[in-house]
């Protein structure tokens, strides 16, 4: 892995949450489901579950523009390859004590723990007085694992092999007629939320400038 990906975790010996050290920092009103909620309600969208690209492939129209955030090698049905990922199993837990950890998120250096992060998530929002006093709490534990066919890609592997792959794949995508490649999977990308959505946000002004 990239020296640069260390330098991303803090290093730290109390019990300061913070991930980052930006002066400023914050989440969308009432947390990012509100926001999802907002979005999903416009009556152009109709939101499909279960429904993976390729059941909806044959109706999609040279007229119609595609934003894929999937893995893009899928995408392409692997015709250079397949990417390296990193993938996640996570195991939840109910515990009867009001606090366990007094943190959101621990994360687990020692070599002998099997998991990489502990998360409580009351400790996101102590001013939730009623639920952040009950004497239980929700922790969930991260395992991180190699990627196999079949699960969940997580985490792109920044190798000198991958970045030439995805560069293949991307150079196709740009080939490819109102295709965007876009999140932490289309981009191949480690990336912060606050990235994210600004990628997001300057891929709507680039379409909404070629609609124009």
């Amino acid at each position: 892995m990239p020296s640069y990906i260390i330098k991303r975790l803090p290093f730290r010996t109390n019990y300061n949450s913070d991930y980052f050290v930006d002066r400023y920092q914050g989440i969308p009103i009432g947390g990012y489901q509100p926001l999802f909620n907002g979005l999903l309600a416009n009556r152009l969208i109709t939101v499909k579950l279960n429904t993976a690209y390729e059941d909806v492939a044959k109706s999609i129209t040279k007229q119609d523009w595609v934003i894929y955030t999937g893995a893009p090698d899928q995408f392409f049905n692997y015709k250079y390859g397949k990417l390296e990922w990193r993938s996640l199993d996570f195991k939840w837990e109910i515990i009867n004590v009001r606090d366990y950890q007094g943190i959101a998120v621990m994360n687990e250096a020692g070599i002998d723990i099997p998991y990489t992060r502990t998360h409580e998530f009351k400790h996101f929002h102590p001013e939730a007085e009623k639920i952040y006093n009950q004497e239980k709490t929700v922790i969930c534990r991260e395992f991180s694992k190699e990627y196999k066919d079949g699960d969940t890609p997580y985490y792109p592997i920044d190798t000198p092999y991958n970045r030439e792959l995805y560069a293949k794949y991307l150079n196709l995508a740009k080939n490819t007629p109102n295709l965007v490649l876009g999140g932490r999977l289309g981009m191949y990308k480690y990336i912060d939320m606050d990235k994210t959505i600004k990628a997001a946000l300057d891929t709507f002004e680039n379409i909404k400038t070629n609609l124009l």
